[in-house]
């Protein structure tokens, strides 16, 4: 047998796993957010079931808010320029 390795380039997260609160996306659809409101900040994310592998940094990936109930936000493209150890 073998076990199934996926890898991913979507981050979907929720609120409660770290997704950031500045990018609400309801905001967003009335007054874009300005890209120096996120400019230089790290965000973390946590308590995603099951293994992910993520290509190493630097990388491409897309930034998804998951509603629940299959409701999802797709906020565009990121670029993740380093991996944060984890503490």
């Amino acid at each position: 047998m073998g076990s199934m390795i996926e890898i991913n380039d979507t981050l979907r997260i929720s609120k409660t796993q770290g997704f950031p609160a500045a990018l609400d996306i309801k905001k967003h659809l009335t007054e874009p957010i300005p890209f120096d409101l996120v400019r230089g900040k790290v965000f973390s994310f946590k308590s995603k079931p099951k293994i992910r592998i993520y290509q190493q940094p630097p990388v491409r990936t897309f930034l998804v808010e998951d509603y629940g109930g299959g409701v999802l936000a797709v906020l565009g493209a990121l670029l993740c320029p380093e991996r944060q150890p984890q503490l």
